[in-house]
């Protein structure tokens, strides 16, 4: 599939500890899916603002070894997961 075909709409950001993160998944994950990468801001207006442009996921990286992967795109709602960098980069590998 390519990218173009994929549906997923990742927006990527970060609290200010954890930018060298949010910066380097960005470029990984801007090779499979539509990336809107924000600088830093707080978790809530990052949840607001990915809602409101129809973002299918968010990655909200608290520091630079855990974050919050979010899915908004669950009809019942979406879920939040509290995972470590280090196994988001096991899952991509």
């Amino acid at each position: 599939m390519s990218k173009r075909d994929n549906k997923v709409r990742v927006m990527i950001t970060s609290s200010a500890e954890g930018t060298t993160a949010a910066r380097e998944f960005t470029e990984i994950y801007r090779e499979m899916f539509d990336v809107m990468f924000r600088e830093i801001m707080d978790f809530e207006e990052a949840l607001r603002e990915a809602e409101a442009a129809a973002m299918t996921h968010m990655l909200y990286f608290r520091d630079n070894g855990n974050l919050v992967l979010t899915s908004l795109a669950d009809e019942m709602g979406g879920y939040s997961l509290d995972i470590t960098v280090d196994d988001l980069r096991r899952v991509l590998s």
